[in-house]
């Protein structure tokens, strides 16, 4: 049975990331109405959804954002939001309603951070924002995320270093082995690491970093048949299925009684649990 959902109440997002597997269309016309999400997340929770996860798109250019929050958290869902996190007011005003915050950190170095996410944001901020976040909310927990790709692995343990020295400011790191899928699966043959280079990796970290940090390591099959996602046009998809992480359309929420839940239950196995129990 599925315990977590992952949504995406908007496409459109102010960066192009080469690794992104949002989605690709980027119309704001396509997104079904706030009440629409309502009526089926309440369902949802009814059949014993507990974790919600917002990502898009940018969730935070959401123009309904603080309500979609504020209302998940009256159905007392763990609501975690994954943002790029250049967006800092609106941040800041839907943070109290969240069970944590994912940051992404996916380069050291001028260079590297404009290649994995096409601007100049520097990694300070990204450590300020965590701060401010931890000290306004003692509750709330971040997580750091960073995309593992041709690109960047030679400056991962130079984050894990940098993160070493800000461990105050977040409570989880995750390595996620990059995905081909879905925006930017073109991009597969300049950014794809092997399962063997992200092994390695892997052990590299964990020779070289403490052990009290909190580290996940997130490799493809370890998301492979794991996830539920419900896009911004309301269909809901598992993803990550085959060899070629495909999505499987089950159904959409504006038509909640016809959604292929035996399906859903067929494919989803032992990662749809722990990827977000082994995370948050």
């Amino acid at each position: 049975m599925i315990k977590t959902l992952d949504i995406e109440p908007t496409t459109i997002c102010n960066l192009n990331c080469p690794f992104c597997f949002g989605p690709k269309v980027e119309k704001r016309e396509t997104e079904i109405d706030l009440q629409i999400w309502k009526d089926a997340l309440l369902k949802f929770r009814n059949k014993g959804v507990e974790n919600i996860v917002i990502s898009g798109g940018e969730p935070l250019i959401y123009h309904r954002i603080v309500e979609l929050v504020k209302y998940l958290k009256h159905l007392n869902f763990n609501i975690v939001i994954s943002t790029h996190g250049r967006y800092k007011e609106k941040l800041f005003e839907v943070a109290p309603y969240c069970d944590w915050i994912s940051l992404p950190i996916d380069g050291i170095t001028p260079e590297i951070s404009h290649t994995m996410r096409t601007d100049n944001y520097p990694v300070s901020e990204i450590l300020v924002t965590a701060s401010e976040l931890k000290r306004k909310h003692s509750n709330l927990k971040i997580k750091i995320g960073t995309v593992a790709t041709q690109k960047n692995i030679q400056e991962i343990i130079e984050i894990g270093n940098v993160l070493q020295d800000n461990s105050n400011c977040f409570d989880t790191w995750k390595i996620y082995q990059y995905t081909p899928r879905r925006k930017h699966k073109n991009q597969k043959e300049f950014l794809s690491i092997t399962d063997k280079e992200f092994a390695d990796l892997s052990n590299l970290i964990s020779k070289t970093l403490p052990t009290e940090m909190k580290i996940v390591y997130s490799s493809n099959e370890s998301r492979r048949n794991a996830y539920t996602f419900i896009y911004q046009n309301g269909d809901i998809n598992l993803v990550n299925v085959g060899d070629n992480f495909d999505d499987l359309l089950v159904g959409n929420i504006g038509e909640f009684d016809k959604i292929n839940f035996p399906k859903v239950n067929e494919i989803l196995n032992t990662n749809h649990y722990s990827n977000f129990t082994n995370t948050y």
